[in-house]
């Protein structure tokens, strides 16, 4: 999601630095070990207590007049949400519908099928794993420090955010195979961008949104997230993640930032109620083009050509993906932040 700043959908991004983040380390790892030391039975029976993703109406945000918008709690939505979810949940069932004529027991067809939906640019991607079709997808037990990622502590900077947990540490799924899809949609986006030229950065393309519509789970990324300042461009400060940023404000690739990967069990399934490893799964993913589908974006966003994942469904939490850190498997870079505190 674009301007933490200036959306107040968004909380606002709490600067840190390296030397907090040190010693908020420093301290879990201590505690954590007198803990173990302690009592082994009590680490696992906690174990079993695995926090996990659920639906959580708390995520709603407000507009510019104070009124809570995207909240499924409260009754009096007004038109404009309503009819902006509308569309785009319909948007949701004509990509799944132009999907599900392929076969997805033949890999290779479903790869190559080019999806005749308007506004929307294809990206491959293979079968996502059931864990994803859950509706409560588990995270782990252990908690790991937020990684430097390109610098972003010298500036202040602090790419991850979730009440889930403290903003120092952070969790993956529990099911590897979740973590190893994730980076594989990460790594198709950059791959299949096209003329939007996305590339796996901290200012361009690093996290995505989580949401849940009944049969239907889905993810909404956010590209060109900080663009470089420029008075003329780009006359928008961003705060302390916008700071040395050599992404540069193209107004035709920002139509092209938000990108909508959907997947739903075929014959609406309750997204992963049967359980079976044989059941056919209808997926897709696809570019959105804003100057055709306009009517998706987020009051006051139209600038920054932002979506809202709220409109697709119940927002889950947000995933981050850390190309930069080569150092790790690609599952590794995976970081995980639900909407609700564990």
């Amino acid at each position: 999601m674009i301007l933490n700043e200036l959306s107040h959908r968004r909380g606002v991004v709490t600067a840190t630095t390296t030397t907090t983040t040190t010693t908020a380390t420093r301290s879990y790892q201590h505690n954590r070990n007198n803990f173990i030391r302690k009592s082994s039975n009590g680490l696992k029976r906690r174990r079993r207590r695995t926090p996990s993703l659920r639906v959580s109406f708390a995520s709603s945000s407000t507009d510019t007049e104070g009124k809570m918008v995207g909240g499924c709690e409260f009754g009096d939505e007004g038109e404009e949400t309503k009819r902006r979810r509308k569309l785009a949940r319909d948007l949701v069932r004509n990509l799944l519908d132009a999907s599900s004529s392929v076969s997805n027991n033949n890999e290779e067809e479903s790869k190559s099928n080019k999806i005749s939906v308007e506004g929307c640019e294809h990206i491959p991607c293979e079968r996502p794993p059931l864990s994803l079709l859950s509706g409560s997808m588990e995270l782990t037990y252990r908690e790991r420090p937020v990684p430097d990622v390109e610098n972003a502590f010298m500036h202040k900077c602090q790419l991850v955010s979730s009440p889930s947990s403290p903003s120092s540490m952070v969790r993956r799924f529990r099911c590897r195979k979740a973590n190893k899809y994730i980076a594989h949609l990460f790594s198709q986006i950059a791959k299949h961008s096209g003329g939007a030229d996305i590339q796996l950065s901290r200012f361009d393309l690093f996290h995505a949104h989580i949401f849940k519509d009944k049969d239907v789970v889905g993810i909404l990324f956010h590209a060109k997230e900080y663009c470089r300042f420029d008075e003329n461009a780009f006359n928008v400060n961003l705060g302390y993640c916008q700071q040395c940023s050599h992404l540069e404000y193209d107004a035709k690739k920002m139509e092209k930032r938000n990108i909508l990967w959907i997947a739903s069990l075929k014959g609406g399934g309750g997204g992963g109620g049967g359980g079976g490893e044989k059941e056919d799964v209808v997926y897709s993913m696809a570019v959105l083009d804003t100057s055709y589908h306009s009517e998706l974006l987020f009051p006051g966003q139209s600038d920054f050509h932002t979506i809202y994942e709220g409109d697709f469904g119940d927002i889950l939490g947000d995933v981050f993906y850390f190309d930069a850190l080569k150092n790790r498997k690609p599952q590794e870079r995976v970081i995980v932040a639900s909407s609700t505190k564990s």
